[in-house]
């Protein structure tokens, strides 16, 4: 039979080598003269892409294809052609058995077995998936196919994984174990047990370093069965120069065999105790060693770096633990600190919790709601409260959503009765800046809102008569069961100008989904006991076409001497434009909070300074949000800083150029980002350097510090919470010790007192203030409360430095040990001027209100006598024009408290907001002042002249124009008045009722009018006498 020569489809190295006969042939001979069963064999081994080898004859010859020789490296070329067991011989002892088997006719699968090559110099353990298959031919199995895959990187993978678990498993049952132990003793001793008997050692030890760094007392351990325990005092300098420069520098010292690796007289310390190997870990503080961990076998034992990693881990976690334990404890001394001074403090004091729990009471609370402290922490506000709790909930609510809240309310406390408070809501912010609770502050107002009452009711008739604003009115008769509503309010309903109301009209108007809230609200209002402050938004729904608008209400209850209500009066404001931009601001704060998500925990990294590469664990991972996949195959150190919190960036990379530029050791704790938050991480490693001290390694540990961190900002929370009390009582308050001396104060002092807190503290009364200085007034009776130890209330005064006199309610209470000795005084004022100056413009408002009710109804009467009534809708028209004049001109009185005005704002109020054609009116002069008689008069001057340019001058046509200046001198003042650009001005045949008015009117200012009839329009000239110097018109622009 005639062999053609070997035709070959793939190509290839080993397939080229065939070719051209660049192989060990001698087994095999020629290609030409192969048989069909070894070509075809050789053929299919070539065009695969997968490793496969061909193994063939007695001598066992190998043949492979490219996808193979990786597998064989430096081996290939020189292993084409070999026997097998020239080529791996140091796998025949496993491996003959399983290709003998094969040539026997039987095929063979192993996945992931483990055996050892010779590679690169050396032995190396090697994972494989592979299967052998006989090739039969004419009768016998002259080869065997081996196709084979290495599993080595995956099998190393799996048991690494595997011993991170039980490391990981190990650490939770280390934490579970500590976490809730009440010393640090406890923590130590158990963390010793737990890691002695996880990593097998004879002992176990923990030490805390002296001063001087060199001494250390080991003051408790673990000892295994039939080991001894090692406690007491040593010197570090015993064991070694090693243990020296190691643990001085904060690096771990690790001996192996202690006989074979340092001098026989270090040795001879380690023996003594009956230490063979050892893993020492320092815990380095504020640049200091302060205690040592370690684990020891009584002979040599080879540490691994898991093994390291895992003690290294377990001492800062432990101390990590005895940290807290310490923080626990300082924590409980402030909050105690704390109870003594709000006990001390006349006002009610409590803390609330998210759960909407009390977590803090002082002792006026105790004493108001007549029950312990331990009655009331740990329950929910609306238990405590009862009924009293539904007007106080949503201030509670928007508190804990973080808004500062203060409102007034009239609650029936059990022990006290029937009290008008002022409560303050202070959020309380967490590390994270998350609202976590709310500071509640209640100050006893009853007597100052009696005062109020009164004047509010004298308030109220004065607006009723005088006020015309922008916002709508009402006002509900509640003896009488009337509403009454001003047309603005209507038109929020969609009910016709003028229509007469009921409130079922009110209730039938409310959108359907707003019902029971405005009711609700409303019901507050006019009920005795509640007496809230009617603050509601709605919808209503228009009768006539459905339209929707919203409405903003605000209101409140007038009660009479028996607590009943009599009346509920307020305001209503239309805000659908403002609802529509305040919905469109909130769904783009909605999507803003969409992109704020994310997760991690902690791990350990090593960085190749050189090639700037960091490879990371799965843990170190999750803790920067990377890829686990990128982390192990490593990644630039910029990618990991992406996560790092932006605040905290730069510090980070500035501790680590310290220690790459010699400081060798790296500690640092920052924020990184986690869960749509950020976490705080402390980062542990070390610079490892080359032969020349250039960085090459920098390997390291995460640490998760956060609840350390929690308990650290707990205590410094619970020092400055004191100072967030005292700041958030209104008025003044302070503290003195027994000699009289300041020991603490709030800004309402420092403002009194004009001084800093450093100018003051420490010193006394008599220290501060000379006999002449009214500002000491205020301390007048603190003496008298210390020496007789019983709180007292009084009213007290000072003076000002512009001579200003403040009226003060002060409540003096002294300040007691355990042995009810007096040790000091608190004081608390609150500035009572307002209230003193309503009560007296009390009185002098009531007479204000008969004098102008009077002059008004004389107007009145008179516009009426005199308009002319022939035409009905004219006589209407005419009389509601000059009704609003005046009524404008009261507004504008109220609003300066019946203190005058201005000419430019009489002629503003009344021609820019009242005038169609307003943008062809022009106003030049000064600010001038006028007294409160000329007010009015002016006003109805200035209506009277527009509307007849509006009627017939400069107005009634598009060009026409109406100049108006003013000037004052120190005894008179004058208006002109002046029409351009419209019809010819002609004089009147006879004095129309406009005319006889104006001129009354300038008589009634003391003064003149004089109308000039010219061609170019219509000129007025008004000139008015000061009768005395109080009324003489000044020039705001130069006071």
């Amino acid at each position: 039979m005639t062999l053609t020569p070997l035709s070959i489809a793939a190509d290839g190295d080993v397939a080229e080598r065939l070719r051209s006969g660049q192989w060990n042939a001698d087994g095999l001979g020629p290609v030409a003269a192969w048989p069909n069963a070894l070509r075809q064999a050789v053929e299919i081994l070539l065009t695969a892409a997968f490793p496969m080898f061909l193994v063939w004859g007695p001598d066992r010859r190998m043949i492979y294809n490219d996808a193979y020789r990786p597998i064989l490296g430096a081996k290939h070329p020189h292993a084409l052609g070999l026997s097998f067991w020239d080529v791996w011989p140091e796998v025949r002892d496993q491996i003959e058995p399983v290709i003998d088997q094969a040539f026997a006719g039987a095929s063979s699968f192993f996945e992931d077995l483990e055996v050892t090559l010779e590679r690169d110099g050396g032995e190396a353990s090697s994972w494989f998936t592979f299967s052998y298959s006989p090739i039969p031919a004419e009768g016998a199995i002259p080869g065997v196919l081996c196709v084979c895959l290495e599993t080595t990187s995956a099998a190393m993978e799996r048991a690494a994984r595997q011993e991170s678990e039980h490391t990981l498993l190990f650490l939770d049952r280390l934490t579970k174990a500590t976490s809730s132990l009440p010393s640090a003793e406890a923590v130590m001793q158990r963390a010793a047990q737990l890691i002695g008997e996880h990593m097998g050692v004879a002992v176990c030890a923990y030490a805390d370093m002296d001063e001087d760094e060199d001494g250390f007392t080991i003051r408790g351990d673990w000892a295994a069965p039939g080991s001894t325990s090692i406690v007491g005092h040593y010197q570090l300098a015993d064991f070694g120069q090693m243990a020296v420069a190691n643990l001085s520098r904060g690096l771990p010292l690790v001996i192996n065999d202690n006989l074979a690796e340092i001098a026989p007289h270090e040795a001879a310390t380690f023996q003594a105790i009956g230490i063979g190997s050892t893993i020492c870990m320092p815990l380095v503080r504020d640049g200091r060693l302060r205690a040592l961990m370690a684990v020891h076998h009584k002979g040599p034992h080879i540490w691994t770096d898991r093994e390291q990693a895992l003690v290294r881990e377990v001492t800062e976690r432990s101390w990590a633990f005895v940290e807290r334990v310490g923080a626990q404890a300082e924590l409980r001394a402030r909050e105690e600190e704390l109870r003594r001074i709000t006990d001390a403090a006349p006002l009610l004091i409590a803390y609330i919790d998210q759960e909407r729990r009390y977590r803090f009471i002082n002792q006026a609370y105790q004493d108001w709601f007549g029950q312990p402290r331990e009655a009331i922490q740990g329950r929910l506000v609306e238990d405590v409260l009862g009924e009293a709790y539904a007007p106080v909930r949503p201030h509670l609510e928007a508190a804990l959503a973080g808004e500062r809240v203060t409102f007034e309310s009239r609650l029936d406390y059990p022990a006290v009765g029937m009290r008008d408070v002022q409560v303050d809501y202070i959020p309380r912010h967490g590390p994270a800046g998350d609202v976590v609770g709310a500071y509640a502050v209640i100050a006893d107002i009853t007597k100052r809102l009696d005062a109020e009452r009164a004047l509010v009711q004298s308030e109220t008739r004065l607006r009723l008569a005088t006020e015309y604003a922008e916002v709508g009115l009402w006002d509900v008769d509640e003896i009488n069961g009337v509403l009454f509503w001003d047309d603005r309010v209507r038109a929020a309903f969609g009910v016709a100008p003028g229509t007469p109301v009921t409130m079922r009209d009110f209730y039938n108007g409310l959108h359907p989904d707003d019902f029971e809230a405005t009711a609700k609200a409303y019901a507050a209002a006019a009920d005795p006991q509640q007496r809230a402050v009617y603050d509601v938004e709605y919808r209503t729904v228009s009768p006539q076409d459905g339209a929707i608008r919203w409405v903003s209400a605000k209101g409140r209850g007038v009660f009479d001497e028996t607590g009943r209500c009599v009346r509920v009066v307020g305001t209503a404001i239309d805000i659908t434009e403002r609802q529509r931009l305040s919905r469109q601001l909130r769904e783009e704060s909605e999507r803003v909070q969409l992109a704020l998500q994310a997760g991690a925990i902690i791990g350990t990294w090593v960085w190749d300074v050189a090639a700037d590469r960091i490879t990371g664990d799965e843990r170190f991972a999750h803790a920067f949000s990377l890829s686990p996949d990128d982390c192990r195959s490593g990644l630039p150190l910029a990618t990991a800083f992406a996560s790092i919190h932006p605040d905290d960036a730069e510090r980070v990379a500035e501790a680590v150029d310290a220690a790459l530029a010699g400081h060798d050791l790296y500690r640092c704790q920052y924020r990184v980002l986690q869960g749509g938050g950020y976490r705080w991480i402390e980062a542990n490693g070390r610079v490892e350097r080359d032969a020349e001290g250039r960085p090459r390694r920098f390997p390291g540990v995460l640490l998760d510090v956060e609840a350390r961190r929690a308990i650290e900002a707990q205590r410094d929370q619970a020092i400055d919470l004191l100072s967030s009390f005292v700041e958030a009582i209104p008025g003044i308050v302070y503290a003195k010790d027994r000699d009289g001396r300041l020991t603490l104060a709030n800004r309402g002092l420092s403002e009194l007192l004009g001084r800093a807190p450093s100018d003051y503290l420490g010193k006394t009364t008599a220290e501060l203030f000379g006999p002449a200085d009214d500002a000491g007034a205020l301390m007048a009776s603190d003496e008298q409360v210390m020496d007789g130890g019983e709180a007292a209330q009084l009213e007290e005064f000072s003076t000002t430095a512009d001579g200003e006199t403040l009226y003060w309610e002060s409540v003096k209470a002294p300040l007691v040990d355990e042995t009810g000795v007096v040790t000091g005084l608190v004081s608390t004022s609150v500035d009572i001027t307002a209230r003193k100056q309503a009560e007296e413009a009390r009185d002098l408002l009531m007479r204000e209100v008969d004098h102008r009710a009077r002059n008004s109804l004389a107007v009145i009467q008179s516009v009426v006598r005199l308009t002319d009534a022939s035409d009905p809708a004219i006589f209407r028209q005419a009389l509601h024009g000059r009704i609003e004049a005046m009524a404008r001109a009261q507004a504008a009185l109220a609003k300066s408290n019946w203190r005058g005005g201005t000419i430019g704002e009489v002629a503003r109020d009344e021609l820019l907001s009242s005038t169609t054609a307003a943008a062809r009116v022009r106003l030049s002069g000064g600010d001038i002042a006028i007294p409160a008689d000329h007010v009015q008069p002016l006003s109805m001057i200035l209506h009277e002249l527009a509307t007849n340019a509006t009627k017939y001058g400069a107005l009634s046509v598009h060009e026409g124009v109406v100049d108006v200046r003013w000037s004052g001198t120190a005894g008179a003042w004058s208006l002109h008045w002046q029409e351009r650009g419209g019809p010819p001005a002609r004089a009147p045949e006879r004095k129309g009722f406009g005319s006889r008015l104006m001129h009354s009117l300038a008589r009634q200012l003391g003064g003149d009018i004089a109308f000039r009839w010219e061609p170019e329009g219509l000129g007025v000239d008004v000139h008015v006498r000061l009768r005395s110097a109080e009324d003489r018109p000044v020039s705001r622009e130069g006071a």
